[in-house]
């Protein structure tokens, strides 16, 4: 009697006699499935991870054949609309390294001329920096989750759900958002961005270098091209890039070396250029020096101050809350009397200039070796009673504790003493 399997509704039925032997019929088998795999291979392009492909995650991969940890230093405004789309590109490739990567979250605010905190978008934007911030302190395990979340929702001020939802209290975050600690370290943290004349929402610093490149490519899909390679395309347009290269803006840009966006193209730059916020590109022996409205290229050599003052070799920039000025790198910026400047370095009226070196102290305007005494008190007991004295020394005492004992006949002390000797030290001799 015959047997009939059915493989699929589209093929023909297939009749198998049950004579067959085992051998014919693990034959068929294998024929079988051969057949089944030429039918589903439609011979498409496979995706690859999009994650993994992106150049942003190739940058990483470099850093890390030469480096053990690479430092990813980001600069934000926490309602700026392009700084939580980096976020969403960045903490999905931080996730894939497993603690190589670590991502350090700096804020873009200041301080007006009363000390309040300001910032770009207001108000909320403050609130939400700190927010941040305590939650990376006092909830590390869930900061880059909520970060991924609260991208989602930036322009509301809800974010009570994302905390409930990750399990951190928010009572916790409520009582933290104006205590004194918090505040100092928020203006901490966005004194960073100052220092380097950071004003562009999001910043990118990789490894102390800052990264100009894309995170991934702009209004394309990623597939895979060749191996060490990968390729960039759009609905009418494919290009692949090479080793070591960046698929950068469209495809009239195409591939190169280095790439510098701005927030709204790229273009491509000499490798040995630094790439500006606004995508000023300097050259070779020159670098950034930016303000609020736009880039300029300045010496290497040079400081540039945060309103664009730019101090030349030998010089340093001195700021206030209404502008800079350049002072000499000896020379104290806002060292007001009675204090003096010593080597660039405000010190009281009554300290050394020069500094006292290690091991010194000044004495009426004179640095002088630090001499050092001992503190011993002498405690004796006898029948009569008990006396003390005490008294300093330079040396060491080397006959501190207690000896002796009273001597007793009948209850009665008739004789003997004890003597305690007690050291401390070695203190400073104070300037005479």
């Amino acid at each position: 009697m015959d047997k009939v399997l059915s493989m699929n509704q589209s093929m023909d039925y297939i009749l198998i006699s049950t004579s067959f032997n085992k051998k014919k019929m693990l034959l068929l088998k294998m024929i079988i499935f051969v057949i089944c795999l030429i039918i589903t291979d439609k011979s498409y392009p496979a995706e690859v991870d999009t994650v993994s492909s992106t150049p942003f995650f190739n940058k990483i991969i470099e850093e890390l054949k030469t480096k053990e940890q690479v430092d990813i230093d980001l600069f934000v405004m926490s309602q700026c609309p392009y700084a939580v789309e980096a976020e969403k590109d960045l903490i999905p490739i931080i996730n894939k390294f497993k603690g190589k990567v670590v991502l350090n979250l700096f804020f873009i605010a200041s301080e007006d001329a009363s000390s309040e905190l300001i910032s770009m978008h207001g108000k909320t934007e403050i609130e939400e920096d700190i927010r941040q911030l305590i939650i990376s302190r006092l909830f590390p395990d869930q900061f880059l989750n909520y970060l991924l979340l609260r991208a989602d929702n930036y322009e509301t001020n809800n974010w009570q759900d994302i905390t409930t939802k990750l399990g951190i209290e928010k009572e916790i975050i409520e009582n933290n958002l104006n205590k004194p600690e918090f505040i100092e370290a928020f203006k901490r943290n966005i004194s960073k961005a100052h220092s380097l004349s950071i004003f562009a929402s999001p910043t990118i610093i990789l490894n102390g270098e800052r990264y100009s490149g894309p995170i991934t490519c702009y209004g394309a899909k990623i597939i895979d091209c060749q191996e060490g390679q990968h390729c960039c395309y759009s609905i009418t347009n494919t290009w692949c890039c090479h080793n070591g290269q960046v698929c950068c803006g469209s495809p009239s840009s195409g591939c190169c070396p280095k790439c510098c966006c701005t927030l709204t193209d790229c273009a491509c730059i000499p490798v040995e250029s630094e790439c500006c916020w606004d995508g000023t590109a300097c050259p070779a022996g020159t670098k950034c020096c930016c303000t609020l409205t736009g880039c300029a290229c300045i010496p290497v050599e040079s400081e540039c101050c945060w309103d664009g003052t730019v101090c030349s070799a030998g010089t340093k920039c001195c700021c206030t809350m209404t502008g800079c000025y350049c002072i000499g790198e000896d020379e104290c910026c806002d060292c007001n009397p009675p204090n003096k400047c010593c080597d660039g370095v405000c010190i009281g009226p009554d300290e050394c200039c020069p500094l006292c070196s290690s091991g010194q102290q000044c004495c009426n305007k004179v640095c002088v070796d630090i001499e050092y005494e001992y503190s011993v008190t002498v405690i004796t007991i006898t029948c009569d009673g008990s006396s003390s004295y005490s008294y300093t020394t330079s040396s060491a005492p080397s006959n501190c504790g207690t000896t002796g004992q009273l001597e007793y006949s009948f209850g009665v002390c008739v004789g003997g003493s004890i003597v305690t000797i007690t050291c401390s030290g070695p203190y400073p001799v104070p300037c005479p």
